[in-house]
């Protein structure tokens, strides 16, 4: 009795979670739709947006189960999905890069041509004019694809990456769904057209999460702290935001490890991040301490340390509340991201009086960051309620 109302209430929990991961998800692509149909239609946007979302939620509720029931066309859904990732490709080089009004791939760029060269990364500017200032790790992940002539293109191998760690863990339905969703989500097609990193770091984190995340228990934290806190600091320098999904994905087991791998995993980590900064320290030491040209210029500018005294509960909540339950974890972690990202504008927009979300101050991709993780929570759910019929 006791083993059927524990299933019983499980049901009701995942049901919440793809419910939750559906709203997200909705609501993300619903506010890249606003903002930019209201550029272009300003009297018709707000029914643009309203039409977007209806058919998201007709697409996730009722088609994609429908399509993914037949099991004879999953090959016909893989040539589309393919397909798909070929325009995607298309797009971009459709697209002049310094014809775009966002410089993400700039300052990747610009840093990168400068480090090849002999010449101090952090003093470049974007094709804007703005500061550049990408984290260690991140630039030297993007020297091959700065070798090919497009840093854009770490997207796409980063997405393969994503959607291969989705078929391995849960298999070819799992992916079909999943890839569905990818390729009919308007804030990832804005993403590859204005050449992006901001969503192929997350995707990336993503993809390794997924790869590893049935194999962490205490014992495996134990035995892995030292190769565990190089990978975190690893991650920690691409983006710092990298340490909320993995903070809550480590915390309940690395609570009850052993004191002494208390104490040497956060050590390596510290240490193994610092590492990662003191050749550009070294290299230009004036120039590193100086905040419009050092690696921390960008990602530091929009916090607030009271904001903390919210986060840093929150996560350690959702991180004991997940309970080994991976798709609790992947929607607690979207959750989390969404928080972060709406309580630091909020913040901002009080400081500067400014209640445009969509005004050049906020940047709203940084909501892309809960997609993998929402999407998965739809994705390999769906099918969980789906009759395949042969």
């Amino acid at each position: 009795m006791q083993d059927c109302n524990s299933q019983l209430i499980e049901t009701i929990n995942m049901q919440k979670n793809i419910s939750i991961a559906s709203l997200l998800y909705i609501i993300v692509n619903a506010l890249f739709v606003a903002k930019y149909s209201s550029r272009l239609f300003p009297a018709l946007y707000p029914y643009i947006t309203m039409i977007v979302m209806f058919l998201q939620y007709i697409f996730i509720s009722y088609i994609m189960p429908s399509l993914l029931a037949w099991k004879k066309a999953y090959k016909t859904y893989t040539v589309i999905m393919a397909c798909c990732f070929i325009s995607m490709i298309i797009l971009q080089y459709s697209i002049n890069p310094y014809s775009i009004n966002v410089d993400r791939w700039s300052a990747l760029y610009f840093p990168i041509k400068n480090l090849l060269n002999g010449i101090y990364p952090y003093i470049a500017q974007t094709h804007l004019g703005g500061n550049a200032s990408p984290f260690p790790i991140w630039q030297l992940f993007h020297i091959p694809f700065y070798i090919l002539g497009n840093v854009g293109l770490s997207f796409f191998f980063v997405l393969a990456l994503f959607l291969w760690s989705i078929y391995r863990q849960w298999g070819y339905v799992c992916f079909l769904a999943t890839s569905m969703l990818v390729f009919t989500t308007p804030a990832l097609w804005y993403e590859v057209a204005v050449r992006s990193d901001y969503i192929t770091n997350i995707l990336l984190l993503v993809a390794i999460i997924n790869i590893y995340i049935n194999n962490i228990s205490v014992n495996w934290v134990n035995k892995h702290s030292i190769i565990l806190g190089i990978v975190i600091a690893l991650f920690a320098s691409t983006r710092i935001i990298t340490l909320i999904p993995i903070g809550i994905l480590l915390l309940p087991f690395y609570l009850h490890i052993q004191t002494s791998k208390k104490i040497l995993l956060p050590l390596v980590f510290l240490v193994t991040f610092i590492l990662t900064f003191i050749p550009f320290a070294l290299w230009d030491w004036q120039n590193f301490f100086y905040h419009q040209n050092n690696p921390w210029a960008l990602q530091t500018h929009q916090g607030n340390t009271i904001d903390f005294i919210i986060f840093i509960p929150l996560a350690i909540l959702l991180a004991i509340k997940w309970k080994g339950f991976i798709m609790h974890y992947y929607t607690y972690v979207a959750i989390m991201l969404v928080a972060f990202v709406g309580i630091t504008f909020l913040h901002l927009m009080y400081n500067f009086n400014n209640w445009d979300l969509f005004s050049s101050t906020f940047d709203i991709t940084y909501f892309n960051s809960i997609l993998p993780f929402v999407m998965i929570v739809i994705g390999c759910n769906t099918i969980s309620n789906t009759t395949v019929k042969k």
